[in-house]
C-alpha cells in the first residue's frame, strides 16, 4: 500500500494569513469621512473665525493684532519691563490701523501685506486648532456683501493658489444671523467695527441695507479722548503729560467691560429733565508703574456710548446719511419696506456685531425706536412738531404698532378722506378662506417691535452648509484661474450673442455656460 506524499498531505492547507474579523456595527465609527469636511471661515476686519461643519461654535478666533506679526523667536512680551516701557504717540485718527486687515478706503491699504497676514492666520488656524490639510477642501467663507472687489480677488486669488481649495461658497453674514435665530425674515442690526449696518431680510434674501459710521472704531476714539481728558483733569502723579497716549488694547478692554448705557427710564421723565439716579465710582486701573488707579463716576461711563451710537431726535434732521445715529438708521430701514415685509421684520429685530455685548444698548436701541414710530408714524414727509408738556404727559395706549398705515388714529390732523383710507368692504368668502387656513397655519406676531437673540453668524453658517444646499455664489477653482472674478459672468453673456445651432442649443461652451458662476449680491 502506497503512502502520501509530503505534498499530497498539504495539499488541502492554505498558506499562514491573518484571519478577518468581522466588528460590530455597534462598535463601528459614525461614518464621517475627513475628506468631505467642509471648513468654514468668518472673515471680519480685526477676527477670523474658523470651524468646520457640524460645530456649532467657531473652533478658534484669532485678531489681526500687531502680536500676530511678530517673528518666530520673539519674546520680547515676556521680558520683565516690557509693559512699563515709553508709548509710541500715535494719532487717534490712524492708531487703529496696525489692528485692522483693511481699511474701507482701499487706497490706503497695503494689499501685499494684508494677504501676508491672512495667509499667515489661516495657516495657524488649520495648523493648530482644525488640524487638517488645506489642500483639496472644501471653504466656506462668510464675508460682508459690499467687501471692495479688489479685496474679494485677492482673497479668493490666495484661497484657490496657496491652499488650493476645490471651491469657494461666499454667504452674507445677515442672512446667516436670521438662519440662526431660527427664522426666515428679520431685521439685522451688525454694529461693527468700521460701520454700523442694518439689513432686511425676507425670505432668507437681502431686500434693503443701510450704513452709518457710527460703530466701534468711532466709539473707541471716543473713549479714549474721555479717560485722556478725565486723567490729565484729575493730574494723577502728574505723570500722564500729553506726550503720554493711552495704547489701544487698554482703550479697549475698557470699552468693552465698564462702559455702559443708561436705559431709556432714566434719560427723559415726564417733564424731559434727567433722572438723577444713585451713583458710584468705579477704580480704574491705569498703565502707569506708580499709579494705583483713578475713580471715575459710574454715570459718566455712559456718556461716550450714548453720544456716539445714539443722539437726540432733534439733531436727526442736522445729520448726514453716512452718520445717522442708531435709532434713526434702524427707523429708515424700516420705513423703506413694503407694509407686509415690515410688519414681518419689525417682532424680529437680531443685534450682531462686537458692539451688541454693550451692557443696556440693545433695550435702549428698541425703546428709541418705538418712540420714534409714536412720533413721526410711518410718514415718509415729516415736519417736527414742538412737543408740550401736557403732549409728553399724555399716555400711551398700547404698545403695538401698526406698520401698514401711514396716518395713525393717533394724528386725527392728518386724517385724509379717499379710498385709500376708508374701512375696507366685509367680504365672507375671504373670510371663510382665512379660518381655514389659520387651521393649518400657524399665527405669526406682526407689527410689534421686539428683539429676538440669534446663535451667532457662524452657527447660521454651519447649519445652511450642513443641510448641502447649492448657493447662489459657488465659486469653482479652475473657473476662477481660468477667468478671475467676472470672467464667468462676460462669458455667459456673450454665448447669449453667439448664433445657435439647429437643435437650439449652443455648440460651443455649453459646458461652461451650465456651470457658470455669479457674484449674486457680491457684484
Amino acid at each position: 500500500m502506497s503512502t502520501p506524499t509530503r505534498h499530497g498531505q498539504n495539499a488541502g492547507i492554505s498558506s499562514p494569513h491573518t484571519p478577518q474579523r468581522g466588528i460590530s456595527s455597534t462598535y463601528s465609527s459614525p461614518g464621517f469621512r475627513t475628506d468631505d469636511d467642509t471648513v468654514i471661515f468668518e472673515l471680519g476686519t480685526r477676527y477670523l473665525r474658523a470651524g468646520l461643519v457640524h460645530d456649532s461654535v467657531p473652533r478658534c478666533s484669532l485678531d489681526f493684532g500687531p502680536e500676530q506679526s511678530r517673528r518666530l523667536g520673539d519674546y520680547r512680551k515676556w521680558l520683565p519691563g516690557f509693559e512699563d516701557r515709553p508709548r509710541v504717540v500715535k494719532n487717534l485718527e490712524t492708531w487703529t490701523k496696525d489692528h485692522e486687515l483693511w481699511q474701507l478706503d482701499v487706497r490706503d491699504t497695503d494689499l501685499g501685506l494684508m494677504l501676508d497676514k491672512l495667509e499667515r492666520t489661516i495657516r495657524k488656524a488649520y495648523s493648530e486648532y482644525l488640524l487638517l490639510d488645506a489642500k483639496s477642501r472644501k471653504i466656506v467663507l462668510v464675508v460682508q456683501a459690499m467687501i471692495s472687489h479688489t479685496i474679494l480677488s485677492r482673497i479668493l486669488n490666495l484661497m484657490f493658489v496657496n491652499f488650493q481649495v476645490s471651491s469657494v461658497t461666499l454667504l452674507p453674514p445677515p442672512t446667516m444671523a436670521v438662519v440662526a435665530a431660527g427664522q426666515r425674515s428679520g431685521l439685522v442690526v451688525d454694529i461693527g467695527w468700521h460701520e454700523t449696518v442694518v439689513t432686511a431680510v425676507y425670505e432668507l434674501r437681502e431686500i434693503a441695507e443701510l450704513r452709518s459710521t457710527r460703530a466701534m472704531q468711532l466709539l473707541s476714539k471716543e473713549v479714549a479722548k474721555f479717560l485722556e481728558g478725565y486723567i490729565q483733569s484729575k493730574n494723577i502723579d502728574g505723570q500722564l503729560s500729553i506726550k503720554t497716549k493711552l495704547d489701544f488694547e487698554y482703550v479697549e478692554e475698557l470699552m468693552t467691560q465698564i462702559f455702559w448705557c443708561r436705559p431709556a427710564s432714566q434719560v427723559l421723565s415726564s417733564h424731559d429733565r434727567p433722572i438723577e439716579a444713585e451713583d458710584t465710582n468705579v477704580l480704574i486701573p491705569l498703565p502707569l508703574p506708580s499709579s494705583k488707579g483713578v475713580e471715575i463716576p459710574f454715570s459718566a461711563l455712559s456718556g461716550a456710548v450714548e453720544s456716539t451710537l445714539l443722539a437726540p431726535s432733534d439733531d436727526s434732521r442736522k445729520q448726514d446719511d453716512h452718520e445717522c445715529d442708531l435709532g434713526h438708521l434702524i427707523y429708515r430701514t424700516l420705513l423703506s419696506l413694503a407694509p407686509d415685509v415690515r410688519s414681518m421684520c419689525m417682532p424680529r429685530i437680531v443685534f450682531t456685531g462686537g458692539g451688541s455685548n454693550i451692557q443696556g444698548l440693545k433695550p435702549r436701541l428698541l425703546k428709541e425706536l418705538e418712540a420714534i414710530i409714536r412720533e413721526r408714524s410711518w410718514n415718509k414727509v415729516w415736519q417736527p412738531v414742538k412737543r408740550t408738556a401736557s403732549v409728553a404727559t399724555t399716555p400711551r395706549p398700547s404698545t403695538h404698532i401698526d406698520a401698514g398705515d401711514t396716518h395713525t388714529k393717533e394724528n386725527p390732523t392728518n386724517a385724509q378722506t379717499g379710498a385709500a383710507f376708508e374701512d375696507q368692504i366685509y367680504d365672507p368668502y375671504e373670510e371663510k378662506i382665512y379660518k381655514v387656513t389659520a387651521q393649518f397655519t400657524k399665527s405669526e406676531i406682526r407689527g410689534e417691535i421686539r428683539g429676538i437673540e440669534t446663535m451667532g453668524v457662524f452657527t447660521g453658517a454651519s447649519i445652511t452648509a450642513a443641510l448641502r444646499i447649492k448657493s447662489l455664489v459657488e465659486i469653482e477653482r479652475e473657473l476662477f484661474l481660468q477667468h478671475g472674478l467676472f470672467g464667468p459672468k462676460r462669458e455667459q453673456d456673450s454665448a447669449t450673442s453667439r448664433p445657435k445651432s439647429l437643435t437650439g442649443v449652443y455648440t460651443k461652451h455649453s459646458a461652461l455656460d451650465t456651470s457658470a458662476w455669479t457674484l449674486g449680491a457680491f457684484a
